[in-house]
């Protein structure tokens, strides 16, 4: 039988709480969200810088893109590896080449897809000195 605590009122103590959650192995989703929902931005903060999880480094890059901290996303989207995040939020501000660059060094198939969309709505197919498409898509997807 499973137990879940849907609301941080069913746990009297916070640290019991994520005591029973890091047992159940769902400490990846439930600590963070019982610890947002009693107000402990804080604790919640220093919990997953300490736990160096990148599930955890994810979470808390999507909280702050959420709430319009778009800084402090891409550092923990950049902790947690995730390019593809770190794209998309550098392709919101307009970052195109930055965001070119990071495909470039890493690869991610995700990333560049997202990168080439976004010059494709900006009408922007052969940008210079940024050959993202031409090594890694077969030639009938590539325009020229």
């Amino acid at each position: 039988m499973r137990v879940h605590i849907t609301a941080a009122s069913a746990c009297p103590s916070i640290t019991r709480c994520h005591h029973h959650h890091y047992h159940s192995r769902d400490h990846h989703h439930r600590h963070p969200r019982t610890t947002f929902c009693n107000v402990q931005i804080g604790k919640l903060r220093e919990y997953i810088d300490g736990a160096q999880e990148p599930e955890l480094f994810k979470w808390w890059g999507q909280y702050c893109e959420s709430s319009g901290q778009f800084d402090n996303a891409l550092e923990y989207y950049n902790k947690a590896k995730d390019k593809l995040a770190t794209v998309r939020v550098l392709c919101f501000h307009d970052d195109l080449e930055r965001a070119a660059e990071i495909v470039n060094e890493s690869e991610d198939d995700a990333a560049a897809f997202h990168l080439a969309r976004q010059f494709e709505m900006k009408e922007r197919i052969k940008v210079p000195k940024i050959n993202l498409l031409h090594a890694r898509l077969p030639e009938q997807y590539v325009r020229s």
